[in-house]
């Protein structure tokens, strides 16, 4: 299409230039300047007492609204004696007093949510193939496996996380360990990506079960065995817990 403008003289090439500046700037501009918009976002449905928003989690707190529309980046806090409740989805989360609470990551299967500090309720409704529904905290990640309702509850300094599974079930990753929280099951955490090195510790009460005085006959018998390795054991763990 150039090369023929060309072949006509000076005449025709300057109107084309100018279309293609009136027609294809603006389009790359937009390309270049403006990020795609988000395929889903969040909704808060409820508000009572002073709920406060952050839109991408930049600049200056205002005070949240009805029926806004909440997407990646973006952060709420709860104040005392406040609350708040958002739709996501097959989504339905529950912030209580003194919470704070940012999406990671909001689309078509993923909704990932941050509980700085505070207490979420949430229930997911159905758990579709492809669907992730997370909830990350200063020292863990929780993993919904089975659709239900859960609570998560994270201390003032962020130190201690809480998982309840009311309903459900779903899966805990912290410091590099994975467990599950079934149906009913309350789980805690203290600590800040604190792990469990289990090599070690089986290491460390093999060394003490060698080390332990047997009598001369060389055996302890059978019917002290499990008091004896009972005493071990309790032995190393208080050791062990400092």
């Amino acid at each position: 299409m150039k090369t023929s403008l060309a072949r006509r003289g000076k005449l025709l090439l300057w109107p084309a230039g100018l279309l293609c500046v009136a027609f294809f700037a603006p389009n790359v501009r937009a390309d270049q300047g403006e990020p795609d918009p988000p395929s889903r976002v969040a909704r808060i449905s409820f508000l009572d007492g002073t709920v406060s928003f952050q839109p991408g989690g930049q600049g200056d707190w205002g005070a949240a609204a009805k029926n806004r529309p909440v997407t990646v980046g973006d952060k709420l806090w709860a104040d005392k004696a406040s609350r708040a409740e958002l739709q996501a989805g097959q989504a339905s989360i529950h912030m209580g007093s003194m919470t704070a609470l940012s999406f990671l990551n909001l689309d078509e299967n993923i909704m990932q949510v941050r509980i700085a500090e505070g207490a979420m309720n949430f229930r997911v409704r159905e758990l579709r193939e492809g669907d992730v529904y997370e909830v990350d905290t200063p020292n863990l990640a929780f993993t919904v496996k089975q659709a239900g309702a859960f609570r998560v509850d994270v201390s003032e300094n962020g130190d201690a996380t809480s998982i309840t599974a009311i309903r459900g079930e779903g899966e805990v990753t912290a410091g590099g360990k994975t467990y599950t929280v079934h149906a009913g099951d309350r789980a805690e955490f203290d600590g800040v990506g604190k792990s469990f090195d289990m090599p070690a510790i089986w290491s460390e009460m093999a060394t003490n079960i060698q080390t332990f005085a047997v009598p001369e006959s060389g055996h302890v018998p059978q019917e002290e065995q499990p008091a004896v390795m009972n005493a071990l054991l309790v032995d190393f763990l208080k050791g062990w817990a400092g």
